[in-house]
């Protein structure tokens, strides 16, 4: 598994513990889910916690962290309110 495909894991799994929080339910409609920037905040942490606790090369890991944290202070996530396109923002 390379970094990409192992950052898609943990977006999936980090942004359905997050923003599963007040959201309701999925029908399996495929709709998408709404993200606040304080669950988009706490889907990035918790992307790089996990990338960072859990990637076999801890030195990819740090810098897939700090390219992330980069991204977020140029504003790259900002006004994106769409689950789909944060975890798509997030894996690219």
């Amino acid at each position: 598994m390379d970094i990409k495909q192992a950052m898609a894991a943990i977006v999936l799994s980090a942004l359905a513990s997050v923003a599963a929080y007040g959201q309701p339910p999925n029908t399996g409609t495929g709709a998408d889910m709404q993200v606040t920037a304080a669950q988009r905040q706490q889907l990035i942490d918790r992307v790089i916690e996990e990338v960072g606790v859990n990637y076999a090369f801890p030195d990819l890991a740090r810098k897939a962290g700090a390219a992330l944290r980069a991204r977020q202070r140029h504003g790259v996530y900002e006004g994106v309110h769409s689950a789909r396109a944060l975890a798509e923002g997030l894996t690219t």
